[in-house]
């Protein structure tokens, strides 16, 4: 699992839950960061959650992008986001991309990763 936020807190946050549901999170700080990481492992993650915004220049939209481009193929994904605007509802949605609300209930993380993951595979 592929975990992108610039909030040390939420990034924190994340990986002890992952890690205490059995997986093993790569978490990245940025863009540039996840990318690395993803270049450092041997398989793709199965899943990549990011924040909408992680920087007022880096989209979350963009940076889910760039790791399907790098892993070349359509790694399951979602977004989460504190901005509580229906823009966000909408850019999310236009990209084909689920989007859950900060802070995210540990049960409502779950079952979308449950539902991804069960999810056949985008080409």
């Amino acid at each position: 699992m592929l975990v992108i936020d610039d909030d040390e807190l939420v990034l924190e946050g994340m990986g002890s839950v992952l890690n205490g549901w059995g997986y093993r999170p790569l978490l990245a700080r940025s863009p540039t960061e996840a990318l690395q990481r993803l270049a450092a492992e041997a398989e793709p993650p199965a899943i990549v959650i990011c924040d909408c915004h992680l920087s007022p220049a880096e989209s979350g939209i963009e940076t889910i992008a760039a790791v399907r481009a790098k892993a070349g193929r359509q790694i399951p994904a979602f977004l989460m986001t504190g901005d509580t605007t229906e823009e966000r509802a909408r850019e999310a949605a236009a990209a084909g991309l689920h989007l859950l609300r900060k802070p995210v209930p540990p049960m409502a993380l779950r079952a979308m990763m449950m539902q991804l993951l069960k999810a056949p595979p985008l080409a």
